[in-house]
């Protein structure tokens, strides 16, 4: 599925894309037969129609990126791009239209495209940065630092007819010109240009999905190299347009910057959400978008009508059981809610599979815990008698002392010659007695302590 959903997505941005594409041409070619036939100069309502033919492409770029781009930090600053871009266009609609005929407002206005130029490419590498992050990501203040060599070449091209180091009029008959050509600054800002989308580019696929094709990977580069050869001869020519433009230098320079995010798009390397509507065709959950009044937005093949009382009922329990077992689910989104349903059949069944494998071996254990604790009995007594039965064996010359002690005994008390010596003999037997008695009971000690000694490690 997922193969097949990438297939659509990919096939609808490529449409898209060669839609776009071909307006420019088309809008490009108008614009030129527009020069040609009134004198190099657009109209006041000529510069308005290109303006705004530019102006909704950029909006449909726009509304692209937005519903594709999932990271809000990332969003936030394509939108400062958007914006940029828009200036752009206002200072181009002025010159090419509205302002026809005032060569120092002309030169000081190219002057400021340098700023959504310049600016724009760095919140491009800012937004390059925070990709594959979280949500609410932000910045490293280190990276705000970039904004002072940005700031000094915004300056210096603004302040330029001070010290000319970006630019450098070439004189005219008579009064102000809008020709110059090229100095060292303007040299190091195609530098800092070409630094910034480098980076752009390298920060995209660091973040992103590794892509094994070798062309895939340098197709952004190539990108980039267009660029470059697509400038030279404005810059040759000191920035007047050539006499054929297959698009205008305005739309192509940040026609590019969409292209890259478009390119890495179309390739895998990044992530976007896109074409739900195949996403929810394909769907095997019965997914639904519903307004809030319970009308449906978005419903996939598989999804069952929600009546009106189930949807109340869903509203208020968020999740309700079918009779086939199913259970709908239901969630809130923005200005709406998302209904799926779960199959939970199958998982009724492994509840109770696993509920009886749970009381089979609970009586499993009892079972077993009781065969246990006979056999320990069993051992603890057979151990116990073998112990016995060992002390018995070691201590026999000491019973039979004890038994040999008995007769003597009893012969000393019957002949009660002389009570003294009789009780003297009847003592020092006794004190035999007890010294084999004592032997007995410290061999048995030993005995018994050595062998539950053994028999606690070995249940241990």
């Amino acid at each position: 599925m997922r193969s097949e959903v990438l297939a659509l997505q990919n096939k609808h941005e490529l449409k898209t894309v060669g839609l776009c594409l071909l307006l420019l041409f088309v809008m490009s070619a108008v614009r030129q037969l527009w020069l040609h036939a009134g004198g190099m100069q657009l109209s006041p309502a000529q510069a308005v129609a290109v303006f705004f033919v530019y102006l909704l492409l950029l909006q449909i770029w726009w509304n692209a990126i937005r519903g594709r781009v999932v990271q809000k930090s990332v969003r936030r600053l394509l939108i400062v791009c958007h914006w940029l871009i828009v200036g752009w266009f206002v200072v181009r609609l002025l010159q090419n239209g509205l302002t026809a005929g005032a060569e120092q407002y002309g030169r000081f206005s190219g002057y400021l495209l340098v700023i959504p130029v310049v600016y724009g490419f760095l919140m491009h590498f800012y937004a390059s940065l925070l990709l594959g992050k979280a949500d609410d990501a932000m910045l490293d203040r280190r990276w705000y630092l970039l904004l002072i060599p940005a700031s000094l070449i915004v300056l210096g091209f603004l302040t330029n007819d001070l010290h000319g180091f970006f630019h450098g009029e070439l004189p005219v008959v008579s009064g102000p010109s809008n020709l110059y050509v090229t100095r060292p600054g303007f040299v190091l800002t195609g530098v800092w240009l070409v630094v910034m989308e480098l980076a752009k580019i390298v920060n995209i696929f660091r973040s992103g999905r590794r892509i094994e094709s070798r062309l895939y990977r340098c197709l952004p580069i190539l990108e980039l190299a267009i660029l470059a050869v697509y400038s030279l001869p404005y810059i040759l020519t000191a920035f007047a347009p050539p006499d054929f433009e297959l698009i205008e230098f305005t739309a192509g320079l940040f026609l590019y910057e969409i292209l890259v995010w478009e390119t890495c798009i179309l390739i895998g390397v990044l992530s976007v959400n896109t074409d739900y509507r195949a996403i929810f065709h394909h769907a095997d959950i019965g997914l639904q978008i519903l307004h809030p009044d319970g009308s449906v937005y978005l419903r996939s093949g598989g999804a069952d009508a929600i009546q009106p009382a189930l949807f109340a009922q869903l509203k208020v329990c968020g999740a309700v059981p079918l009779a086939d077992g199913r259970t709908l689910h239901m969630a809130s989104i923005a200005d709406g809610y998302a209904v799926w349903t779960s199959d939970t059949n199958v998982l009724q069944r492994l509840t109770e599979e696993l509920q009886e494998k749970k009381e089979a071996l609970e009586n499993e254990d009892i079972l077993l815990r009781t065969e246990l604790m006979q056999r320990r009995e069993r051992r603890r007594l057979r151990e116990r008698q073998r112990i016995y039965q060992m002390v018995y064996e070691r201590t026999e010359s000491e019973r039979q002392a004890i038994l040999a002690l008995i007769p003597r005994m009893r012969a000393e008390l019957e002949r009660m010659g002389d009570e003294h010596d009789a009780e003297r003999a009847v003592r020092a037997l006794l004190s035999q007695g007890c010294d084999a008695a004592l032997a007995i009971k410290n061999t048995g000690n030993r005995l018994l302590a050595h062998e539950y000694e053994g028999e606690d490690a070995y249940e241990a």
